[in-house]
């Protein structure tokens, strides 16, 4: 798994493995709808349709043969052709480029995402491995059977969830942010073909991402200094700083009762 995601990095096209996965998809469903050594019916295969369409979002159906009773390799064959077809008309509904890219970001979020709750479920099973003694099983046994079995799951969900997504996925074109009022406006470059194939991204300025406070927690002015023209309230000039504020208390005379309430003067008591 590890050497699939370093070959995601690596790779700038993972055109052929993306079918790779979607064929294994296909041949899954058509042994699990379809066993070859059990009969079936038109149920099916029915169900096996309503299947391959949920995958792809696309309605498939199969040619009509008349009275004769299709085989399970042909009816393999004709989805492989089929969804083959429908992610050719993905790719040109989105653009090749924008697929190539596509299609590796969503392999190697796929890959992160599963793989992490692969690891947690091992931590799980090393931590209640010892319990199998206690129904006369080997638990090294036991667990090289279970680890093995949650890898396959992992590839399997891997795959499955990978070519669900690209199937799902649908192009939004942002228009890029234009320069502020006022900005003198740069010539522009002409873009290049593969620039103009790309989708723009908005990009959300700096000033409404986040915003620099100062230590008193207002805005600090641009520029580090003073008189920077900035927005915020400016910071006071050196010389102008205010005063500090002192209580005015009335005064109290020495006859007077003292004020901590104790009932003495107060030359006797805290003016002593």
């Amino acid at each position: 798994m590890l050497s699939a995601r370093l070959r995601a990095l690596e790779e700038g096209d993972l055109k052929e493995s993306i079918l790779e996965m979607m064929e294994e998809i296909v041949s899954e469903r058509v042994a699990s709808y379809l066993p070859a050594n059990e009969r079936w019916d038109d149920e099916d295969l029915k169900k096996l349709l309503n299947e391959i369409s949920q995958v792809m979002l696309r309605t498939v159906e199969l040619p009509d043969a008349g009275d004769r009773h299709p085989s399970t390799e042909e009816i393999e064959e004709l989805l492989q052709e089929r969804v083959r077809t429908a992610y050719e008309e993905k790719e040109q509904e989105i653009s090749p480029p924008i697929m190539r890219e596509l299609e590796r970001q969503v392999f190697l979020n796929v890959i992160d995402e599963h793989w992490m709750d692969h690891l947690r479920e091992m931590d799980h099973l090393r931590e209640g491995i010892g319990l199998r003694a206690y129904g006369q099983r080997d638990p090294l046994v036991e667990y090289k059977r279970e680890a093995f079995s949650m890898f396959e799951d992992l590839t399997h969900s891997i795959r499955e969830e990978t070519v669900r997504t690209l199937f799902r996925a649908n192009l939004v074109l942002e228009p890029a942010a234009g320069p502020p009022p006022g900005a003198a406006r740069r010539p522009e470059r002409p873009a290049t073909p593969a620039a103009r194939a790309l989708p723009r991204v908005r990009a959300t300025p700096e000033s409404e991402s986040h915003a620099a406070v100062s230590a008193f927690g207002t805005p600090a002015p641009e520029g580090g200094g003073g008189g920077g023209g900035g927005v915020g309230p400016s910071r006071p000039a050196e010389g102008s700083r205010r005063a500090p504020l002192v209580a005015q208390e009335p005064k109290v005379g020495r006859n007077d009762p003292c004020p901590c309430g104790s009932g003495k003067k107060y030359k006797k008591c805290h003016g002593a």
